[in-house]
């Protein structure tokens, strides 16, 4: 049972589609949280192989994340926005 400050299962999932429907046009920062509603989600990426890539929103206010997995590299994908962990170089000896 859903308590007043739960939001519906069909809001939530309107907000979650419209993150989607953000970054697919390039609306990178600033998006609103389906969780606290304040406008502080980002969108970030990983690329944990070749051929996967991740999009992933994370709200600054209240710790909101979700994660899209994409099929082939996102339309907006920069390194600099890159969060995947990647593993120092060896040296050469």
């Amino acid at each position: 049972m859903a308590n007043d400050a739960s939001p519906s299962p069909g809001t939530d999932l309107a907000a979650r589609a419209a993150l989607l429907q953000a970054a697919a046009e390039g609306r990178l920062d600033g998006l609103p949280c389906p969780r606290c509603a304040s406008s502080c989600v980002s969108v970030w990426f990983t690329h944990p192989a070749d051929d996967q890539y991740r999009t992933w929103f994370l709200c600054a206010q209240c710790g909101f994340e979700m994660r899209a997995q994409n099929a082939g590299r996102p339309p907006h994908y920069s390194a600099e926005r890159d969060r995947t962990a990647r593993a120092p170089a060896p040296e050469s000896a």
